[in-house]
């Protein structure tokens, strides 16, 4: 499970959804404990989000756990954003970092 800290008081959960066919039934907002209301959801066609409105805000730098079930096709064709990828060096043990902008 991958916490995220809230870099700022805020009431919304923004998330890049494009093809992405979400479950809005599953979501799930919590900050490790206790679970935040979802009060509604949004789909931003034009600038594809996926915006999650909570019956409370989220506070500076607290850590949170976002669950949202989806599906996704992988197509390599369409990839269009930000990647980053970490995983540890079986040799050295050391934590590599690979990133990569996709503009398709």
């Amino acid at each position: 499970m991958n916490f995220f800290k809230a870099a700022t008081i805020l009431f919304r959960i923004y998330l890049h959804s494009k093809d992405i066919d979400l479950d809005f039934p599953s979501v799930r907002v919590t900050n490790g404990l206790d679970e935040i209301a979802v009060t509604g959801h949004e789909v931003s066609l034009d600038q594809d989000f996926y915006i999650v409105h909570m019956a409370e805000h989220m506070e500076e730098g607290d850590s949170y756990v976002l669950y949202v079930e989806f599906v996704s096709p992988l197509a390599k064709d369409k990839l269009v954003g930000f990647y980053r990828t970490k995983y540890k060096d079986p040799e050295t043990g050391e934590e590599k970092v690979f990133k990569e902008f996709r503009n398709n």
